[in-house]
């Protein structure tokens, strides 16, 4: 049989109630305010935790040519990943901070 474990106060393992976890990612689009709205949200919906999405722009950011899509509010969005660096660093954050 499998062991429960504890996750905070709550026993997750057979037996028990699914253990709920929001995916936020990155769609606070790094707005604190935002990102605690979310967290509330999630706890009022009765979720047990949230998860967030991090990683380091340095990461990512090696062709200036280099362009990525995602879908956002229903729309195809392509942009260059080295044109949200000077940003980044103004903003304290990012490679070369």
């Amino acid at each position: 049989m499998t062991p429960r474990v504890d996750i905070g106060h709550r026993p997750v393992g057979p037996g028990q109630a699914p253990f709920v976890v929001a995916e936020v990612g990155i769609n606070h689009n790094g707005e604190l305010e935002r990102a605690l709205e979310m967290v509330h949200v999630a706890a009022r919906a009765g979720c047990d935790a949230v998860k967030f999405q991090t990683f380091k722009a340095a990461e990512f950011v090696n062709d200036p040519a280099q362009t990525f899509t995602y879908r956002s509010q229903g729309k195809e969005v392509t942009e260059s990943i080295a044109g949200h660096v000077p940003a980044l660093r103004t903003a304290g954050v990012g490679p070369g901070r």
